[in-house]
């Protein structure tokens, strides 16, 4: 009996076992559909109108699951959580292709025995990742619809917003471990739509905009250095870093100034859903002052979901 989940040791040990052909899909004609990888390529192809069979739920606890199934109208098998890979669920479903960004742990070796594996190396450029994931989940030419789309609507919100007074805003989200505050870095959706719209954040966030690391931590001496005319505070499954005690000295939470946005979608690592997402956010918060959209699968966020893939 193997493991269910498995990660990288378990996976190279059914290899040199040669366990792999008790699993093996049948040929790719009699295959069960697409199979993604990672959630960038899940919500991609869910943004392209791709159905999906299954898809790999790295981050323990990602709506994308239940969105997938409420917007494709069918139901989409979880086949993994925290970087492992259920590897028997996965041969039970035999799909016809595995898409998207490699699985930490888990050799590409064991994912081509099991169906067409289609492997698209992430550059952090959105335009890029998005036509090259698009070709790969078989929808090339929607890729570049929903990434000129895309373009369009950024294109006429920057236009909008350069006749306007534009408040500085800065991003915060909780950390791991208790009382660490983080930000996002130019890496991430957020921090590439804010500066592709010019709009500006405390020079402290600017200053590691480009740096190497996505989610740059702040010590609680400096986080004042983080203030700004609006906050937004990332809400993810863990709460809210709004509960952080070091946020309670804030001028901008003292003063009301203060917002909250869906973790999962603006410090997602940048693709395009999830700019398309940020991008929605900020024109309904600096055009209208309405509220950021909490949750992928909430009503409202499957209204956006819906209106995204109709356009």
């Amino acid at each position: 009996m193997i493991d269910r989940v498995i990660g990288r040791r378990g996976a190279l040990a059914l290899l040199a076992a040669g366990l792999l052909g008790g699993c093996r899909a049948a040929p790719a004609e009699a295959g069960r559909g697409l199979v993604t990888l990672d959630g960038g390529t899940a919500r991609l192809a869910l943004l392209l109108r791709r159905e999906q069979a299954g898809t790999v739920a790295v981050t323990g606890g990602d709506p994308v699951l239940p969105a997938i199934a409420a917007v494709q109208g069918a139901p989409v098998l979880d086949l993994g959580g925290a970087g492992g890979l259920d590897l028997e669920a996965l041969a039970r479903l035999r799909p016809e292709v595995l898409a998207g960004h490699r699985l930490p742990g888990v050799p590409a070796e064991l994912l081509r025995g099991l169906a067409r594996l289609r492997l698209v190396r992430r550059t952090g450029d959105v335009r890029a990742d998005a036509l090259a994931l698009g070709a790969a989940v078989g929808a090339a030419g929607a890729a570049v619809a929903a990434w000129e789309a895309f373009e369009r609507d950024r294109a006429e919100l920057a236009a909008r917003l350069a006749a306007r007074r534009m408040p500085t805003i800065s991003v915060l989200g909780a950390g791991r471990g208790d009382g660490v505050v983080t930000t996002v870095s130019g890496s991430t959706a957020a921090g590439q739509v804010l500066r592709a719209l010019g709009v500006a954040r405390p020079a402290a966030q600017e200053a590691v905009a480009d740096g190497p690391l996505p989610f740059p931590e702040i010590s609680g001496e400096r986080l004042g250095e983080h203030d700004a005319d609006l906050l937004v505070l990332l809400r993810g499954n863990a709460g809210s870093v709004r509960e952080q005690p070091l946020l309670r000295t804030s001028p901008a939470v003292r003063a009301g100034r203060v917002v909250e946005a869906d973790q999962f979608e603006w410090a997602a690592l940048a693709s395009l859903p999830s700019a398309r997402w940020v991008l929605a956010d900020l024109a309904g918060l600096l055009l209208e002052r309405s509220a950021p959209l909490l949750g992928i699968g909430s009503p409202g966020g499957l209204d956006r979901l819906r209106g995204f893939r109709a356009g």
